[in-house]
């Protein structure tokens, strides 16, 4: 992704897109790398598995919340609220397309 004075340049639509983009990018590494552990698992304490799941969960909070909010928070600090209103209106309608996408797939192989 572009350097936040070069995402200036571009369309609103455009910054939504490459933001819904990289966070499902981000998803789809972490699926897959989920979805590697070797089976069958090795016994761990639930305690210690509840802790690692939380923390993975907090982790892609963050880096998916970094990946859309965070230009848009730069924008708002700026004083540039519409545009990044619109940056997030952008992101999570290409969000919702993502999703049909994916829905539509499950849907037609399963």
């Amino acid at each position: 992704m572009p350097s936040l004075t070069k995402l200036d340049r571009y369309s609103a639509s455009l910054v939504g897109f490459l933001q819904a983009i990289s966070a499902s990018l981000y998803i789809i590494l972490f699926a897959w790398l989920a979805t590697s552990i070797p089976q069958p698992m090795p016994k761990v304490s639930p305690v210690l598995f509840l802790v690692f799941v939380l923390t993975a969960f907090v982790l892609s909070a963050l880096v998916c919340g970094s990946l859309v909010l965070g230009y848009p928070a730069i924008l708002a600090l700026r004083g540039k609220i519409r545009r990044a209103v619109m940056v997030l209106i952008w992101s999570g309608l290409f969000f919702a397309l993502i999703l049909a996408v994916v829905l539509v797939k499950i849907v037609v192989l399963h």
